[in-house]
């Protein structure tokens, strides 16, 4: 089972994204809300973790980043045989390097990371609903 690290959003923010999910739900979308999802955006997802080591890696560099704005400028689509549909963040250089960041200090710690959220291949989004088809 794969390990992911994410960013979570403050309390309104959270509140206006699980609106989102409900009103996608009520026309026939996945319900990311009875998944047990937490609205977010992940830094990495990785097959391995050294459960020893990585947590206090995630603390101490959360405890480096302070809170930041995120704006969302659109709506994107994975496509695939089961499609994700997700807010695109407007993308900002601290942003990126915050990314780039973690994934210097965390490479001690994980194996087998998924090669689309590494830097220069990540796409920060946050899913709106998954796994249905077009």
């Amino acid at each position: 089972m794969p390990y992911a690290v994410e960013m979570y959003f403050d309390e309104p923010g959270t509140a206006r994204i699980r609106e989102m999910w409900d009103r996608l739900s009520s026309i026939g979308f996945s319900s990311m809300n009875d998944c047990g999802a937490r609205p977010h955006v992940s830094l990495a997802v990785c097959e391995q973790l050294e459960l020893s080591t990585a947590p206090a890696i995630v603390d101490d560099f959360s405890g480096g980043v302070p809170p930041f704005e995120l704006s969302f400028s659109s709506y994107g689509l994975f496509p695939g045989a089961e499609c994700v549909l997700f807010l695109a963040p407007k993308v900002t250089s601290l942003m990126l390097e915050k990314h780039a960041r973690f994934h210097e200090v965390i490479s001690t710690a994980t194996d087998g990371m998924w090669a689309h959220y590494t830097p220069g291949q990540w796409v920060p989004h946050c899913t709106l609903a998954r796994a249905f088809s077009i």
